[in-house]
């Protein structure tokens, strides 16, 4: 074997090798999270706060609503919906602390911005496999996230399909035509409907960073 076939053979060695070390430094600074699923009573100030934010949220939701369709009817309250429920959001989680993140979400989203992540997919499947098992539905489920050694905690409130959703969630065949091509038009991939007074609708998810936890 040549000098210069063995210069080009090291020379590639040396190149894979820098990039296998190039990745390792890379994969090395990859942000590590574990998330485990805590007994909400062990952790009963994330517990009382995650459920105060939730019911606020809920109060202020559904006050918007309702005073919007004794003033004007279901289809302005959807619109109600389009254009105030993430500010209304928003509002709540400010009234708490700048460390407090709020969102609802679901299996069957209407508003693409409420799709669940992978870890509220697993709070929504807690909610929905108690259901399927014949239990009453849980109160709340609490996960508690450590990444880089800090830790936060996401508190879940399941919700309930109210009979006054039945309006907008219901079976579309029994919606008025004006209010099916609101739907329609705001949010033309819209799931959320089928629903009946009493069923599990979602949750509210409310995020408690380190300085609140």
């Amino acid at each position: 074997m040549t000098r210069t076939v063995l210069f080009l053979l090291s020379g590639i060695l040396l190149f894979f090798t820098g990039c296998s070390k190039d990745q390792e430094s890379k994969d090395s600074h990859q942000p590590h999270i574990a998330v485990t699923a805590v007994d909400p009573q062990s952790v009963p100030e994330i517990t009382a706060l995650g459920d105060s934010v939730a019911k606020t949220l809920l109060k202020t939701l559904k006050g918007e609503l309702i005073q919007t369709i004794k003033q004007s009817g279901p289809v302005e309250a959807i619109k109600v919906c389009n254009t105030k429920a993430l500010p209304l959001t928003r509002q709540v989680a400010q009234q708490f602390g700048a460390n407090i993140a709020v969102k609802r979400t679901s299996f069957k989203i209407r508003n693409p911005k409420n799709k669940p992540d992978s870890l509220e997919v697993q709070a929504l499947r807690y909610f929905d496999n108690a259901l399927k098992s014949g239990k009453p539905l849980p109160a709340h489920f609490v996960q508690k996230i450590e990444e880089d050694g800090q830790t936060r905690f996401r508190y879940y409130m399941p919700l309930r399909v109210a009979s006054l959703c039945v309006n907008c969630h219901g079976d579309p065949n029994h919606m008025p035509e004006p209010l099916k091509e609101a739907l329609h038009r705001l949010y033309p991939n819209d799931r959320a409907v089928g629903y009946k007074a009493g069923d599990f609708r979602g949750v509210i998810r409310v995020e408690i960073s380190p300085e609140n936890s």
